[in-house]
């Protein structure tokens, strides 16, 4: 009797124990998240320029990935791209000559967040559009698909009555890029830090594939800043990334892309803590096969003690 109470027993609790770890804080979400232009229609004169923001929305749910190419009319000119709050570590990095995107949370997540402003110039009149297609957000509990709507922008440009002929608008180019001996464009990247208030500044490296940045500073502009502010130069086209370490630990990781006509490329993330969700999964495992030992040697120890006195 004793050894199907103790084997009831054994089996219950790592039943309880497989539960648990497979399945708590798995949810069944519904997909009501979007990724939306914003504004996303409006009337305006060509040559003025105007602005606009991407904005992902989690519907209620936390998410820590997304990814969207985004398309524009060719009516339309992009003149400036600023990286909004998400602080995706980028797999897919937009500029102004490609607004697509594909950037995950590392350690993280949220329920909205602006991924980027653009400003926006009309070149000629008529309709426009900044279209988003293949867009996906997923979930930060189990990877699901979030994603119901997509929300574009629809435009119309009209003619100004002071502008007698169309001129076409590009976006201005400070510097263009040099070339290596390859033929090979080069950018100068400057990567701003945002750090939690217990990580210092000056304890923090941040590399670029690896290899120390010729020149770190720390924001001046304020006496208690927790900004890191990194210039890299001569980096060749393609993608790259950018790590930040404190005492061997990875606390800011983006992966960029550099292309255009641009030399001058600015990026930033904040820093993140080490999530420790999987260390408390592993205590609770083990805090739970601890207990489920300790009661079966007390199950054990009861049932032979019967045993022996009934023998």
């Amino acid at each position: 009797m004793g050894i199907k109470i103790f084997k009831t027993i054994t089996v219950l609790l790592s039943s309880f124990i497989l539960f648990t770890f497979l399945f708590s804080g798995q949810q069944i979400l519904a997909a009501g998240g979007s990724i939306s232009v914003n504004p996303q229609s409006g009337s305006h004169e060509v040559g003025n320029i105007f602005s606009v923001r991407i904005t992902i929305n989690g519907g209620g749910s936390p998410f820590n990935a997304a990814k969207a190419t985004v398309l524009t009319s060719q009516t339309l000119s992009v003149n400036d791209l600023v990286i909004g709050d998400c602080d995706f570590a980028f797999v897919k990095t937009p500029t102004i000559n490609n607004l697509s995107f594909a950037g995950v949370l590392l350690g993280s997540s949220t329920q909205s967040c602006t991924l980027y402003n653009l400003k926006i110039q009309a070149i000629n009149p008529g309709a426009a559009y900044v279209l988003l297609t293949d867009a996906s957000i997923k979930s930060y509990s189990g990877a699901q698909e979030l994603l119901s709507t997509a929300q574009n922008g629809n435009y119309t440009f009209n003619t100004s009555s002071s502008i007698n002929t169309i001129s076409v608008f590009q976006p201005t180019i400070t510097q263009a890029p040099s070339l290596d001996t390859n033929g090979n464009k080069l950018y100068d990247v400057s990567y701003s830090v945002t750090l939690p208030n217990d990580i210092p500044p000056s304890e923090v490296i941040t590399t670029i594939d690896s290899t120390l940045p010729i020149k770190t500073t720390i924001d001046s502009s304020q006496p208690n800043s927790k900004t890191l502010k990194l210039i890299f130069n001569n980096i060749p086209q393609g993608a790259h990334k950018l790590t930040s370490v404190y005492k061997s630990q990875i606390v800011a990781e983006q992966i960029i892309t550099l292309l255009g006509n641009n030399r001058h490329i600015v990026f930033g993330a904040s820093a993140v803590k080490e999530n420790n969700q999987t260390f408390m999964w592993y205590a609770l495992i083990a805090l739970l096969l601890v207990i489920l030992s300790a009661f079966g040697i007390i199950v054990y120890k009861v049932y032979r003690n019967n045993f022996s006195r009934n023998s």
